[in-house]
């Protein structure tokens, strides 16, 4: 066999391969980022103790999708991947306990949400339902940022109706926006104008200019984006490396 032909048999592979693991690495970096929500607590009695063994069922009212759990020894719970809206109910059984109803639970993205419950004693035909929006609390993450719900970007006016220019809504946040490629550069809490993560269901949409200045590829329309993030401080190393911000941007469903 000719050595040029001999190259090239030894070099398909080794192309073969890097082609395959450049798309692993794009996967498991798309699929790494934090674009839905989670929904845990603990379910206890009256006397504060755990309950294990009971069954949790989490239940997006919206899309009829719900997940069926089972606490544990420690009365535990947790719903992972939920997505970001709802409203959602909790619904825990418990033999020789009152059954417990939680409606009216609204999950923003990137929210790592907490809800305790407590049982009485009593027949499980029983229901107590819980009246009134359901106190979340938010243990497993100490990330800064703040959501720009839908209701906002639906019916706040925007220049050009660019939903990027609702970040000023967020404290901390000065610059300019505009609708073009390199003209979105703000700062936020300090940070260096156009050194900014901007993730649209998880995939960076931000990629640097020749300058190192962040540019935005993708302007979305109002009525296609569900909500946003803009993590200020302290995220996680799982949204990569960012000079200022992450704005996490999620689109709607349907």
């Amino acid at each position: 066999m000719p050595l040029a032909d001999r190259s090239e048999c030894i070099l398909r592979p080794r192309f073969a391969l890097c082609v395959l693991l450049g798309i692993l690495f794009f996967q498991n970096h798309a699929e790494s980022q934090q674009i839905t929500a989670s929904l845990g607590g603990g379910v206890k009695d009256p006397s504060g103790a755990a309950i294990p063994g009971a069954k949790v069922t989490v239940r997006n009212t919206a899309t009829n999708y719900d997940i069926t759990l089972e606490t544990s020894s420690e009365g535990a719970f947790l719903a992972p991947a939920l997505q970001p809206g709802g409203p959602y109910e909790v619904t825990v059984e418990a033999a020789g306990f009152k059954k417990v109803h939680q409606g009216g639970i609204t999950l923003q993205v990137d929210q790592s949400a907490r809800l305790e419950l407590v049982m009485e004693i009593g027949a499980v035909a029983e229901t107590i339902e819980v009246s009134g929006s359901a106190t979340l609390l938010e243990t497993v993450s100490s990330s800064g940022g703040q959501v720009v719900v839908n209701r906002s970007i639906i019916n706040l006016p925007l220049n050009q109706r660019n939903p990027y220019m609702l970040v000023m809504l967020v404290p901390g946040v000065n610059g300019n926006i505009g609708f073009q490629y390199n003209n979105v550069n703000f700062s936020v809490n300090g940070g260096r104008p156009g050194s900014n993560e901007i993730l649209l269901d998880g995939i960076p949409s931000s990629p640097p200019l020749v300058n190192s200045i962040q540019g935005f590829a993708v302007f979305p329309s109002v009525e296609a984006v569900l909500e946003f993030k803009v993590q200020s401080n302290n995220y996680s190393a799982e949204f990569g490396r960012s000079g200022g911000s992450v704005v996490n941007l999620i689109f709607r469903s349907v």
